[in-house]
């Protein structure tokens, strides 16, 4: 049977049975935060040049995000 903790799940939970001061914390968790925020944008990239996608397209999502959510809201925001 599988184990229902994945190995990061294990590495970080040794991690965490140290204890830390509450700065010590925090950089870890920056450290933690910075680290997938860069792999996510590296996974988002290959996957952008695999599909060759431009930034025209990327910044016509972004609108269309931004325009989804102001409707939703109830709020238009002004074009520019």
């Amino acid at each position: 049977m599988k184990s229902p903790l994945t190995n990061l799940h294990r590495e970080l939970l040794d991690l965490f049975s140290m204890e830390l001061t509450d700065a010590e914390l925090k950089n870890v968790k920056r450290h933690l935060a910075r680290y997938f925020a860069e792999k996510a944008t590296s996974d988002f990239d290959q996957w952008v040049e695999k599909h060759d996608i431009d930034a025209d397209q990327i910044r016509k999502w972004a609108h269309d995000h931004d325009r989804a959510a102001s409707h939703r809201s109830g709020h238009e925001r002004s074009a520019g």
